[in-house]
Formats: C-alpha cells, structure tokens, sequence
C-alpha cells in the first residue's frame, strides 16, 4: 500500500519516496509523514508514500525489507530513472538498506535508527527491533551485523545540535527543513 502524492502542473517531476518510521511497530503507519510528504509536493517534488509489513501485520526483516524494496520496484517510470529515498527513524534504516537498489540515487535517513544493536541496548524502542528481528543483540549478533553495500559512495552527514529526535516531522522545527535541502541539492546535481 502507496500513496502517490503529485505536484499539480509539473512534468516529470523527481520521485521522491518516503518511509516511515516506529520501530517496526503495528501502530506506526505511513500516515507519520504527512506533515512531510505534502510539503514536497509544493516544492515540485512527486512522493511515494509507502507502507510496509512490521510486528504485529505480518513482518519481520525479511517482509519488511522485501516490502520497501517492492515498493521501489513498483514505481511506474521509464526505465533509467532514478530516485531519492527518506525515512525517519526505522524508516531511515530502511532507506540506508534501500541504497543497494538500482533505481536509489539519493537515501537520506532522518534521526535513522542505523545502529540497531545499540538501540536495544540504549532500550530506546521498548523492546520493538528485538521483536522485529527475533532475538537481541547478546542473543543472536549476526542478526545485527553491518554490511558495507558500496565503497566509495559520498556521503554527507548533517549533525543538528538540540534538535530531537521527532524535529524532522514538526514543521515548526529547523531540522524539518534538512529533508529539502539534501532534495533541492539532489534535484540540481550538485
């Protein structure tokens, strides 16, 4: 399940695609961006609103990466064309694990929960990425290894100091303005 978010009178406008976050967790659904995906929209930017399978709907890693990835195979655009992916929180680990993908030119986590070994151990998801992944990080550690998808790719890293970790989905904050910076500067090539 998608929305498609179009901006009106723009021909062939960037695909961006949006992954939520919530630690894999049932109640967190794709709805969490809709302070972000709309504004997008209004910069001229076409959004693809993904959902996926978590705890509690049927998902595990496997559902879950399969679902994002399936996501991205779903686009209906020519072929070559490439496109940038966010995500916020478990949705930025899902858009770092999406970089791999043909079609992913740009991947931008926000506050991403990219070390999910030491997000267990901080006891920052309530015991979610366990239940997610099926075992904890003492239990089972391959299950929490980092795998290096591509050397040599550039990689920028934006550190806010103040800001929380829900700043990125509230207009009102600064650090929601990060998303459409990293865009613009997709969208110009530079």
């Amino acid at each position: 399940m998608a929305d498609l978010w179009l901006p009106a009178g723009v021909v062939d406008p960037p695909v961006v695609v949006s992954i939520h976050g919530g630690y894999f967790m049932a109640p967190y659904r794709r709805d969490l961006h809709a302070p972000i995906g709309p504004r997008a929209v209004r910069r001229g930017f076409a959004v693809w609103n993904v959902e996926y399978r978590r705890v509690g709907t049927g998902g595990g890693p496997a559902e879950t990466t399969d679902d994002v990835w399936a996501a991205v195979d779903a686009l209906p655009l020519p072929p070559g064309r490439r496109v940038a992916v966010f995500g916020h929180s478990a949705g930025g680990y899902l858009a770092e694990w999406l970089a791999a993908h043909p079609r992913v030119d740009l991947v931008v986590p926000l506050a991403g929960a990219l070390d999910l070994a030491g997000v267990v151990r901080a006891g920052w998801d309530g015991g979610a990425v366990t239940d997610w992944l099926g075992a904890g990080p003492d239990e089972d550690p391959a299950r929490y290894a980092a795998a290096v998808l591509a050397a040599g790719d550039r990689t920028d890293l934006v550190e806010l100091d103040g800001e929380g970790h829900y700043a990125f989905l509230d207009p009102r904050q600064p650090a929601f303005e990060t998303l459409y910076a990293a865009l613009d500067r997709w969208r110009s090539g530079t």
